[in-house]
């Protein structure tokens, strides 16, 4: 059988102007342009911009995200130098880092409470608008007033996420001395 030529498939990219949202996700999102990257504009920055919520609970936000991902997908995608908590390159200790931080994840949630985290998650993992939340978690209620409750509530959530990291980092403290007080010295032999 003769060999059939093969015709190599042509691509194009789209020009750099051109790159970005479709038009169908701009019609669902809010988009902002900086430096000529076009970004979704998530509801922690339109809570922040309507100062709703301070510095310190976006900050806590972030961080709450980033943590989340990381205790349940095993990535992480940022990491701030200050951080006391350890990363080394080996598989165990990257993992107990992971746990220790889903452990901490579970603590906050705990503190909040269930529907607290649910909004986080809403909030910060999906990234669902104000409207979308309102429409989720009240569906028969009218699309505006639903989006007003769901935005006043992940505003009451955020306020609420930096105090709840300061109680859990105390926790965390006061186990780490205590585990720290009951290591058992033993003293070296000379052979």
């Amino acid at each position: 059988m003769p060999a059939t030529p093969t015709r190599k498939r042509r691509v194009e990219f789209q020009p750099r102007d051109e790159l970005g949202p479709t038009a169908e996700r701009r019609q669902h999102q809010d988009f902002r342009t900086t430096n000529g990257v076009t970004r979704v504009v998530t509801g922690v920055e339109i809570l922040r911009q309507a100062d709703d919520i301070d510095d310190d609970a976006q900050d806590a936000a972030y961080r709450w995200l980033c943590e989340f991902v990381w205790s349940q997908h095993g990535y992480l995608e940022y990491r701030n130098p200050r951080d006391p908590d350890g990363l080394k390159n080996d598989a165990i200790s990257w993992n107990l880092t992971r746990a220790k931080v889903g452990k901490r994840i579970q603590m906050i949630s705990e503190k909040l409470g269930p529907r607290a985290h649910v909004r986080l998650e809403m909030l910060l993992v999906q990234e669902m608008s104000f409207s979308r939340i309102g429409a989720a978690i009240w569906p028969g209620m009218l699309r505006q007033n639903a989006a007003q409750r769901a935005q006043a509530q992940c505003a009451l959530v955020l306020a609420e996420l930096p105090d709840a990291y300061r109680r859990v980092r105390e926790i965390e403290r006061r186990e780490e001395e205590a585990r720290a007080q009951k290591k058992v010295l033993v003293p070296e032999l000379h052979a």
